[in-house]
């Protein structure tokens, strides 16, 4: 059991947790401190933000990781198709210009063949 309250109060105080709920956590007098300190409402929050790192088991931090990556995964699929689509744009009126290259090209020789003969 100690090793449990160890963990707790080693990650906690690595985590940011304020030490005095971190001592009210572990059911430590906190002095005169007790008769005086009352948690504010946003307290929990402290708690809150530290849950991840006093929790043994990673499953809700894989989730909340999963949920991210997923986030990142469809903002990278609106990059790439907002690429595709330019691509095929860019495409389309590169196709519109070569038959007008193509007819460059061929008058071009053309000259220059007449003017060598």
């Amino acid at each position: 059991m100690h090793g449990f309250r160890k963990y707790f109060k080693a990650r906690a105080e690595q985590s940011g947790m304020k030490p005095i709920n971190i001592e009210m956590l572990m059911g430590h007098s906190i002095g005169i401190s007790n008769s005086y300190y009352k948690p504010i409402e946003n307290e929990p929050q402290d708690y809150l933000r530290s849950e991840d790192d006093l929790t043994i088991s990673h499953e809700k931090r894989l989730r909340r990781e999963l949920e991210k990556l997923k986030v990142e995964n469809a903002d990278n699929n609106d990059a790439i198709n907002l690429y595709h689509a330019s691509c095929d744009t860019f495409t389309c009126s590169m196709h519109k210009h070569i038959p007008i290259v193509q007819r460059l090209i061929s008058v071009m020789s053309f000259r220059r063949a007449t003017i060598s003969v």
